[in-house]
């Protein structure tokens, strides 16, 4: 028993190491950027709780900062679909949000690609959530293609396109 008390914190710590160690060191300074976009919003989007609507609003604004001007969006129901600016995404994104008791996400199955000039990537990524909101809870997987686009040094998101349903 004692010997999994210590071989435990020593597998996650290792496990650590070789998440940070990669994504640090192996990966190129786009390609960490684009990461760490998506790591944000993941951040950014969960909730855990009630939040006052100024956080609220602070939380859509902080989100629709990561996307371009004008985006694209097919996500698949119940989601917003077609064009839209960065305006309307954060009013979208506040009124779903004062929806929402509480969202969890995980992303999971990134494969990304970046043009060779620099200046567009496309990301196809797995995004796993739990939501629990008035009208019940629920769980989705859903498979997505996302375009960035490189604007004044900055990675910003320009479509995300719903690829498949898992769940």
């Amino acid at each position: 028993m004692k010997n999994l008390r210590t071989i435990i914190p020593a597998l996650l710590l290792l496990g650590a190491a070789v998440y940070f160690g990669y994504y640090y060191f192996w990966l190129e300074d786009d390609e960490r950027a684009i990461h760490g976009r998506v790591d944000r919003l993941v951040e950014l989007a969960s909730k855990d709780g009630e939040e006052t609507v100024f956080v609220g609003i602070g939380r859509a604004r902080d989100i629709a900062d990561h996307f371009a001007g004008e985006v694209r969006l097919d996500m698949g129901r119940p989601f917003p679909s077609g064009r839209a600016d960065r305006d309307e995404l954060t009013a979208a994104i506040g009124q779903a949000r004062a929806n929402v008791d509480q969202l969890r996400l995980r992303v999971s199955d990134r494969e990304l690609e970046i043009d060779d000039d620099g200046r567009r990537a496309v990301m196809e990524l797995t995004g796993h959530g739990d939501l629990t909101a008035r009208q019940g809870q629920g769980r989705e997987v859903r498979r997505f293609r996302v375009e960035w686009v490189k604007e004044d040094g900055e990675w910003l998101i320009e479509k995300i396109e719903l690829l498949d349903i898992l769940n």
